[in-house]
């Protein structure tokens, strides 16, 4: 197998994107327990969200972002050096 000259870049853009994922879903998952812990259910955003869709929404993507930066890692097949 080849030496491939973009897999280095490759990698470290899916550490990014999982290491960003992670921060993503810990910021909603604060969130949520925020908004759990203090009953504020009526709470809204300016735009009309309900802060804990706003965060369960926040989670889903976290971790959608942090499973494709884990398959980007996993695709890569080029040697190490």
């Amino acid at each position: 197998m080849a030496w491939n000259d973009s897999a280095p870049r490759d990698r470290a853009a899916a550490q990014i994107l999982t290491v960003f994922g992670s921060l993503v879903t810990a910021a909603s998952c604060i969130l949520l327990w925020s908004t759990l812990a203090f009953g504020r259910f009526d709470d809204v955003t300016r735009l009309g969200i309900p802060v804990w869709l706003l965060a369960g929404l926040g989670i889903g993507g976290g971790l959608w972002i942090v499973w494709r930066g884990i398959a980007m890692y996993r695709a890569d097949q080029s040697p190490r050096r």
